[in-house]
């Protein structure tokens, strides 16, 4: 799983990492609206057969999407502090419950400690706003 976040990660990093645009930072709009965005992005991205879960009960996946013909689970956090364990624990049942083979978290904001830990344990990737921004420059 290392290798592939690595990969994915090497898609893009073409630029470097740079502050989150204040059109990130401050977003305004819905959670639901922020997933259909994130959504936007990883298919301008390189990621397949991109999917919005519904807007409510959504076992705690936001998105499904593969690349490299890897089936992730992603959880989105618009969220104005950093985000905490509850996302984490989240994308990781989630990912079980759509049979994904990745579970992740996108945030437009960092991660604290202890949900950095718990997704080091669980396997979960962390995805946070410079990792969006490097989206939004590839499109």
């Amino acid at each position: 799983m290392e290798e592939l976040h690595r990969k994915t990660l090497e898609t893009l990093t073409a630029n470097q990492l740079s502050a989150i645009p204040s059109e990130i930072s401050n977003l305004n709009m819905t959670g639901y609206d922020f997933e259909k965005y994130c959504a936007r992005l990883l298919s301008l991205n390189g990621f397949t057969s991109v999917s919005v879960t519904k807007d409510s009960g959504d076992q705690g996946i936001d998105i499904i999407a593969f690349k490299e013909n890897v089936k992730y689970g992603i959880q989105c956090k618009l969220y104005s502090s950093r985000v905490g364990n509850s996302a984490v624990q989240e994308a990781y049942s989630g990912k079980d419950f759509y049979k994904c083979q990745i579970g992740a978290v996108l945030t437009n904001n960092e991660f604290t400690d202890s949900a950095k830990e718990l997704a080091d344990s669980l396997g979960v990737l962390l995805w946070n706003g410079n990792f969006l921004n490097q989206l939004q420059q590839h499109i």
